[in-house]
């Protein structure tokens, strides 16, 4: 790229990303227009968006990533932090080259209200959408395998998401904290709920965990206040610690025979809880029904 290349935009305050490797060849810096778009961003010379590309740039908001033709780029990957805090931005059309979010790509665009994944991708990274509180729904495409730790966290405004059947692990804390999430179908294909992973999902008010399930993590649950009802498979040998603790909606609960063990404060504090059906042999810890005032505990023989 010659000293005079500018980096287009539009009058939306939108950044139009060169998928080209001979531009990214000659340069690591690109510059805009004028100084109020002056900013240094950081190509790969296979033209991925490298860490901290766009970090904190708060005016940005829009970004469309495609060729100088107008085709999506042929090898793209968007790296950690690549739009950390960009708060106004609001919109993002990803690339179907783009196989990979990573950490913390969008972590704190409160601007941001919809993103389309496409196809392509097939990993939910770490933080990738951690703090986007404007964020009202988002749709999985069924190429995602994994929804990484911490993906969804504290994303306030998300009332819908649709997981699809390719997703095997639901990782730590994705979900923690979406409080209008008002329900979610865990598909037949995952095996794997992380700890913490719906935790403080007040407006959760129910769900269904398929056959395919042998692990809940600790506290994936957890404060969830409007969950009323819950079932849980026989795929499930165990319950763990917290899972279900301060879920104060929950009213009852039928534990399947496959569950052989469940862990301290399972269902502490759970205040509306009156009917629990457990297996004839179970092992449970401390504090499993703690503050749990009405309830009458039936086991099945």
């Amino acid at each position: 790229m010659d000293s005079g290349t500018k980096w287009p935009r539009d009058e939306e305050h939108a950044a139009l990303v060169p998928a080209t490797s001979t531009d990214a060849h000659h340069t690591t810096e690109l510059s805009l227009p004028d100084e109020m778009w002056a900013i240094v961003a950081r190509l790969l010379t296979d033209c991925r968006l490298n860490k901290e590309s766009f970090c904190d740039w708060l005016t940005l908001r829009r970004v469309c990533t495609q060729s100088r033709d107008g085709a999506d780029s042929v090898a793209m990957s968007i790296e950690e932090h690549a739009f950390t805090d960009c708060k106004s931005l609001a919109s993002m059309a990803i690339p179907n080259s783009v196989t990979t979010i990573g950490f913390g790509v969008f972590g704190g665009c409160s601007g941001l209200t919809s993103v389309t994944i496409p196809g392509s991708v097939t990993s939910i990274g770490s933080d990738a959408f951690f703090g986007c509180t404007g964020l009202t729904s988002v749709t999985i495409p069924d190429s995602v395998t994994s929804i990484e730790e911490h993906a969804f966290t504290d994303c306030k405004s998300l009332a819908s998401v649709t997981i699809p059947n390719s997703v095997t692990t639901i990782e730590d804390s994705a979900f923690r904290n979406c409080a209008i999430l008002t329900s979610v179908t865990i598909p037949d294909s995952l095996t794997r709920v992380g700890h913490d992973a719906f935790r403080g999902c007040t407006g959760l008010t129910s769900v269904t965990i398929p056959n395919s399930v042998t692990s809940i993590g600790y506290g994936a649950f957890r404060e969830c206040t409007s969950l009323t009802s819950v079932t849980i498979p026989n795929s499930v040998t165990a319950i763990d610690w917290q899972v279900f603790m301060g879920c104060t909606s929950l009213a009852s609960v039928t534990i399947p025979d496959s569950v052989t063990t469940i862990g301290n404060n399972a269902f502490r504090e759970c205040t509306s809880l009156t009917s629990v059906t457990i297996p004839d042999s179970l092992t449970m810890g401390y504090g499993v029904f703690y503050g749990c005032t009405n309830l009458v505990m039936t086991a099945r023989r």
